[in-house]
């Protein structure tokens, strides 16, 4: 399937190109379920919200130079 394809499904998420044009990214490949979900248009706030949140945290980290406990606890937060 070439880019043309994926971009023309539309959904309650928003085509692609509308979704990168509200983030200012284009996002990676999802699950098709997300937009299932009851709250499908909250997700992308959702994540932005927790991105944000989480590299707050890792600045904190930084200056507060908590690199082991901090850092690996936000890392791991990214990484859900």
């Amino acid at each position: 399937m070439d880019r043309s394809e994926t971009e023309g499904n539309s959904s309650v998420l928003g085509t692609m190109d509308e979704r990168e044009a509200a983030l200012g990214f284009r996002p990676q490949k999802e699950t098709p379920y997300n937009a299932l979900l009851p709250y499908a248009d909250s997700l992308d706030a959702e994540s932005t919200d927790q991105l944000a949140d989480i590299k707050a945290n890792f600045a904190r980290v930084v200056q507060l130079r908590d690199i082991k406990l901090g850092g690996s606890h936000w890392t791991g937060q990214l990484a859900k």
